[in-house]
């Protein structure tokens, strides 16, 4: 559907982007991730046609786009601030690009009918300004705007950061079931690794203009190509040399203590006195909990420095600070690099 090839972008003497190849397949919902300044936006601006790469092509459905004009791309863009005409009502947002093309009144009409039913719009509030509509209401305008035009592409650029954290969830949730029912390939730009492993089907990482690793969420968090990765995504604990080399002696794995080693705060067990397993196993003493309802999360001092770990909250077990805990790790859960 959507292939970068050798993408680069220069603005002056500075390489935005470098050597960017990415395959998008028809339907996915494709995110770009990575810290401010990383190149994401300005790629996914790159795809939309208000940047020109300075070397390399796009391709759309095997058709070379990257000299096309923005209006010859059909890809739409929502963006972070929507965007939206405040002194328009909604029905007149999303029916503007259609009156621009000077398309017939009733055809206007059926068409901004039809899409408001699928974002779930009512009548009545198209009928409102969107000055008086919710950040979620106007997110669907906005995506009504661009999605009545028909696209192939719809692009997406950080559209959740302005909302509260629980509208965000609630937000993000609508959205991926919006994209599913629309059938619609869509390009997704987000710092949010949360958004990103909740959202995607595939997921390119950034990192200072150059790509670390693209893949589905699971390959990202579990299977991470670089150490960039590792830390970026989710919480992770760094594991001192001694501690490698205990984990070597308990079960005789051959993790290398001279390289970095990570493990996710989820993947280390709690043990009781009845569990034995060929884990490497540690004693620990809790010096901070924080609760979440569901789970836990544990700081534990060991012989070999802190540790970090999520555990589900039992009714029949309480932890308290300067509690001792027996704590497994297994070698298959270590990234090295």
């Amino acid at each position: 559907m959507i292939d970068f090839k050798d993408i680069e972008v220069k603005f002056g003497d500075f390489i935005a982007l470098s050597n960017i190849n990415i395959h998008v397949n028809e339907g996915d919902f494709f995110t770009l991730l990575g810290p401010s300044g990383c190149g994401k936006t300005t790629t996914l601006r790159t795809l939309v046609g208000f940047i020109k790469p300075s070397k390399g092509r796009i391709f759309v459905n095997g058709i070379d786009i990257t000299d096309n004009p923005i209006e010859k791309r059909n890809i739409a863009m929502v963006f972070q601030s929507y965007a939206l005409f405040p002194t328009l009502n909604v029905y007149e947002n999303i029916a503007f690009g259609l009156k621009v093309k000077k398309i017939d009144k009733d055809d206007i009409k059926k068409k901004v009918l039809e899409i408001a039913e699928k974002v779930e719009l009512s009548r009545d509030q198209l009928k409102k300004k969107v000055s008086e509509l919710s950040g979620g209401q106007q997110q669907r305008v906005a995506i009504a705007r661009a999605l009545i035009l028909e696209p192939s592409i719809l692009c997406l650029d950080e559209p959740l950061s302005n909302l509260d954290a629980k509208l965000r969830v609630q937000l993000r949730n609508q959205l991926k079931e919006l994209q599913k029912k629309v059938g619609i390939t869509t390009i997704y730009v987000t710092h949010d690794q949360e958004e990103a492993l909740t959202l995607s089907d595939q997921i390119a990482v950034f990192n200072a203009g150059f790509i670390e690793q693209i893949g589905t969420p699971q390959e990202i968090y579990h299977h991470s190509k670089t150490e960039f990765v590792c830390t970026f995504i989710g919480d992770i604990n760094f594991l001192e040399k001694q501690l490698i080399q205990d984990i070597n002696k308990q079960t005789g794995s051959n993790l290398d203590p001279e390289k970095n080693s990570y493990i996710r705060t989820e993947r280390i067990s709690l043990l009781d006195d009845s569990q034995n397993n060929n884990k490497a196993i540690f004693e620990t003493t809790v010096t901070d909990i924080e609760f979440y309802g569901l789970y836990a999360k544990y700081s534990l001092e060991s012989a070999h420095g802190s540790i970090k770990l999520v555990n589900m909250v039992s009714g029949n077990k309480v932890v308290k600070i300067g509690d001792t805990l027996k704590i497994s790790m297994d070698p298959a859960d270590i990234m090295q690099y």
